[in-house]
């Protein structure tokens, strides 16, 4: 098997074959819950530059961001929104609403889409 999870000889059909690149994160819903997952690996290209990254970032006690891109970039937006909903939360005296972080989170992005 190859870097890119290609067996040498074997040809897969178009549209069949390995991912090249790129982060593996996933949500599935069940009757009372969620259940988030991501792959550990941050990479450059072939190269792995941590083996054991955090993907799932907390951004209030009830809301988590599944983090994919330019690791540093991510962090820094995980870290912004998290920082602004814990002060939101401490005016409001209680939980800020999904859709409010979820608003907070594209608007980062947004407003930040030239630098990040």
């Amino acid at each position: 098997m190859n870097i890119n999870g290609n067996v040498p000889g074997v040809f897969k059909p178009k549209g069949q074959e390995a991912p090249h690149t790129g982060t593996t994160i996933v949500a599935c819903t069940y009757k009372g819950g969620v259940v988030l997952g991501a792959d550990g690996r941050v990479s450059t290209g072939a190269y792995i530059m941590n083996r054991s990254s955090n993907k799932i970032a907390p951004l209030a006690e009830h809301v988590f961001l599944l983090r994919s891109g330019s690791a540093p970039d991510a962090q820094m937006v995980s870290d912004y929104v998290s920082h602004y909903v814990a002060m939101l939360e401490g005016e409001l005296g209680g939980q800020a609403s999904v859709a409010t972080i979820a608003k907070l989170v594209a608007t980062m992005n947004y407003q930040n889409k030239d630098v990040l």
